[in-house]
């Protein structure tokens, strides 16, 4: 149904207008309802309007965000106005993960505004909205309200919201936005790789690698660090790979090196170690297989023996024939399954191997439009020299705002000159 539902977005044929709106319209899982109200906010923006209002107020919050993704298509500013008002939206009583992840769409949707000049009441209004969140906002939340604000604004002030409050006092009434740069599109000379017709397509509106979205990974603000990368994250999953080649040393070239899984599996347990007792998080490993500490996160304070336990016992490759490749997409596609999750740091070789998934168009395809509702930002940890897979887990991670790390970065962080 969902590839059905993203080939009429990309044909972009008005005549398939009405039976989106049916599949909109029918009570089904809220991926399909959200995508079928994307995809018509594409092909029949003006039957799409009035399903758009009714979803940005629906019970079933992921349809708040399908509603602001479909509203972006058709109108920018319009959409801007609309996240406005969901910044400022009341707390939620029972939302499960979801209030942070409208809050990242309503993010995202002011990143992705361009052309701010002359928008100064539109802008202000923004502002205004982002310091009053970011005073009861944390971890990642708060660390993206501070980001969003920089963007907005041009100032870099980091996340507290009492500085940002005394800076926009003296400055808000002769504020001037400016338009905001694009980002520098690929060179079309680049040969695309052969593959089925249409493949490497992109749909209309969808962002291209990273656009729109805040990367993290800077900032001196931070509680921990993960080899070497800044944590703004208290709702946050660790994925790391147990395939054959982890049994691999990290430098071939040193007698005494430790292999891939020691060398990871002892910076995961420091980190779990280290992390304060407001931090919710959990635990995957993954070769053809996964395996989650919990089915969801869960509060470290209650749980980290548990979670070392796990780590212990876990961090092997599986003996078995073909049970040491690496399935990534079906671990990732399971992880955002959780609504709590935020953030995931992905130590992996590379690419698939494994899994429902393959070939990279279609697996960041899918991968992509699950997380339009999940907004995970998933930052990718390589653990070899693999162009092929460098290029894969780079992709993953700028496909999902996250950053990408390379092994002579993680060589780097733990003192290796």
């Amino acid at each position: 149904m969902l590839e059905s539902i993203w080939a009429l977005e990309r044909i972009g044929e008005q005549e398939s207008g009405k039976a989106l709106e049916k599949v909109h319209k029918k009570r089904n899982t809220f991926r399909v309802q959200g995508d079928a109200l994307i995809a018509l906010a594409v092909v029949d923006p003006k039957r799409a309007e009035e399903h758009i209002a009714e979803a940005l107020e629906d019970k079933v919050l992921p349809l708040r965000i399908a509603g602001l993704e479909a509203l972006a298509r058709i109108d920018r500013k319009r959409a801007v106005a609309a996240a406005v008002k969901a910044i400022k939206a009341e707390p939620l009583k029972r939302d499960n993960g979801w209030e942070a992840k409208i809050l990242f769409a309503a993010l995202d949707t002011l990143e992705g505004w361009y052309e701010r000049k002359g928008e100064a009441d539109l802008v202000k209004q923004a502002v205004d909205a982002l310091i009053a969140r970011l005073g009861r906002a944390d971890g990642l939340s708060q660390y993206r309200c501070g980001m969003t604000l920089a963007d907005l604004t041009g100032e870099t002030l980091g996340d507290d919201a009492e500085i940002w409050k005394g800076w926009w006092e003296s400055r808000r009434d002769d504020f001037q936005p400016k338009d905001k740069a694009r980002p520098k599109q690929e060179k079309e000379t680049k040969k695309k790789k052969k593959g089925k017709k249409g493949e490497d397509e992109q749909l209309p509106g969808e962002k291209k690698e990273g656009e729109g979205r805040v990367e993290t990974g800077g900032g001196a603000k931070t509680r921990v660090r993960f080899h070497g990368i800044p944590i703004h994250s208290n709702r946050l999953l660790f994925a790391q790979d147990v395939s054959g080649g982890m049994k691999n040393p990290m430098d071939r070239d040193a007698s005494d090196s430790p292999t891939k899984m020691a060398f990871a599996v002892a910076e995961l347990k420091r980190v779990l170690k280290a992390l304060d007792e407001d931090v919710w998080t959990n635990v995957c490993f993954f070769a053809t297989d996964f395996a989650f500490t919990s089915k969801s996160l869960f509060p470290i304070k209650k749980a980290r023996r548990q979670l070392l336990q796990f780590v212990d016992t876990k961090a092997v490759t599986p003996d078995g024939y073909g049970m040491s490749r690496s399935n990534l997409y079906d671990t990732l596609a399971a992880a955002l399954e959780d609504p709590a999750i935020d953030t995931i740091f992905f130590l992996s070789e590379g690419g698939p191997t494994e899994g429902q998934f393959l070939r990279t168009p279609r697996f960041m395809r899918h991968l992509v439009r699950q997380n339009v509702y999940a907004r995970v930002q998933v930052h990718c940890l390589q653990v070899t020299t693999s162009s092929f897979g460098e290029k894969f887990l780079r992709r993953l991670s700028e496909e999902t705002g996250g950053r990408f790390y390379d092994m002579e970065f993680l060589q780097k962080a733990h003192g290796k000159k």
